[in-house]
């Protein structure tokens, strides 16, 4: 008995449908008012650029950053990587640095003192394994480092077991965030993390001074493994309760596409809230009556330790697969600082460790009631008569036309190819064409 292949047929409701669901996915993946690029905002209530979601456009070239308004308007149609919150970056669409022109912004600006810094998520690399960032197969969670604001693999953190190769993406496992080997410091009992190479070089003394103190958790990884630090035999001040506190971890990257909506959980600004922000919030932040006595706690020796033998030491690059000292922070770590003036001075260095910091995003865009299908009848019903009737007469042709040309394929069950749409359109220009040049012989 033979079958036949019913060919699949769209009705016109069904399409309507699916285009308006269409579009209400991109009023949901991009809510934003898409007018203005970053350049033209003021800066943020210290005086410094803002801290803003930054994205790189792989077809436009390495090295350079733009901001969410340029991604939507300049770079719509490139092939884009978003590489989350970067603070003190000045969008790089309307400078030299790119060659065609902004949209946003017409005139060429130059900032010979600007503080945007390329680390190596500006040529799609992340992690200390400098691994090429591809979002469609990293199955992994990835975390954000609070000082450096790169990202890095859990298993590269040794938070999961480190000779488990990285995964491709599985959406089978996509609800399912404890699959595979058990979490050595379980992501719920973090707010968020400084990376070993931080930790190691960077100017953060009063950090490492707290390693191993109640709220400051050093994870020690040895090739083979890693482990928490453990300073409970060097100190009685050695609080174990804290990692049983649950937490809400704000830096993380997750592997499914909500990441893009929720991976920063920082306090966010509005355009037209930005400036009503003022000095009191700011103030309030920033602890300002110094003590007079230093009150910070006794250096913990299992961390220094560990601390000083890798300053000495440092691990190759990339030292992903090296010994490491990464930080991670429990819930309330800011209100553990010493608030002597030593201790402030330095703190004062280093924003994000006094407060959570303000990161910009543009106003929503107002939704609209209608949908394209209504505005656009609406706009056909407003035309005199005679031009609505020449409307409707050329999509009566164009239709009757499409129908001609799908019913072999109709009939024969074969797939419409991409050639044969191409082939079909420029067909239709040619008779346009002769049509047109017709005319112009007839009025001669």
């Amino acid at each position: 008995m033979s079958s036949e292949i019913t060919p699949s047929v769209t009705t016109a409701q069904e399409y309507i449908k699916q285009q308006e669901q269409l579009e209400a996915e991109a009023r949901e993946l991009l809510p934003f008012k898409a007018d203005l690029c970053t350049q033209d905002y003021d800066k943020n209530e210290t005086g410094k650029p803002l801290r803003q979601a930054v994205y790189l456009c792989k077809t436009c070239g390495y090295d350079k950053g733009i901001c969410v308004g340029c991604s939507i308007i300049c770079h719509s149609d490139h092939d884009m990587l978003e590489l989350f919150p970067k603070r003190s970056f000045v969008c790089d669409c309307p400078t030299p640095r790119f060659a065609q022109e902004c949209n946003l912004k017409k005139l060429k600006t130059t900032y010979d003192a600007a503080p945007n810094v390329y680390n190596h998520n500006f040529q799609r690399r992340f992690c200390a394994c400098d691994e090429i960032y591809e979002p469609e197969e990293c199955e992994q969670d990835m975390y954000q480092c609070a000082s450096c604001e790169d990202w890095f693999h859990e298993i590269c953190l040794n938070l999961r077991d480190t000779h488990s190769e990285h995964k491709t993406h599985n959406d089978d496992n996509d609800d399912n965030e404890d699959a595979g080997p058990a979490l050595r410091l379980p992501r719920s009992q973090f707010d968020t993390f400084v990376c070993s190479e931080c930790v190691l070089t960077r100017d953060l003394d009063l950090l490492r001074r707290y390693a191993g103190t109640p709220g400051f958790v050093l994870l020690e990884t040895m090739e083979g493994g890693g482990s928490q630090v453990d300073d409970s035999k060097t100190s009685d001040e050695r609080d174990t309760g804290d990692s049983a506190i649950p937490l809400k971890f704000s830096n993380k990257r997750e592997h499914s596409q909500e990441a893009t909506q929720e991976e920063s959980e920082a306090k966010r600004v509005k355009m037209d809230e930005q400036g009503e922000q003022g000095e009191q919030e700011k103030q309030a932040a920033i602890p300002t009556l110094a003590t007079q006595q230093c009150h910070a706690p006794k250096p913990q020796h299992a961390s220094q330790q560990l601390i000083e033998k890798l300053r000495a030491n440092p691990p190759p690059r990339p030292p992903s697969k090296a010994a490491r000292a990464d930080m991670f922070l429990l819930h309330g770590w800011r209100e553990k600082w010493c608030k002597c003036a030593s201790c402030l001075k330095e703190l004062s260095q280093h924003p994000w460790m006094i407060s959570e910091e303000a990161t910009y995003e543009p106003a929503e865009e107002e939704q609209p009631e209608k949908t394209l299908l209504e505005l656009g009848t609406e706009a056909l019903n407003s035309l005199p008569r005679e031009k609505a009737l020449d409307g409707v007469k050329a999509y009566e042709k164009m239709s009757s036309s499409v129908k001609d040309f799908l019913k072999p394929f109709a009939q024969s069950g074969r797939t419409v190819e991409a050639e044969d749409v191409n082939g079909f359109f420029q067909q239709q220009q040619q008779q346009q064409q002769n049509m047109n040049g017709n005319g112009k012989e007839d009025e001669q």
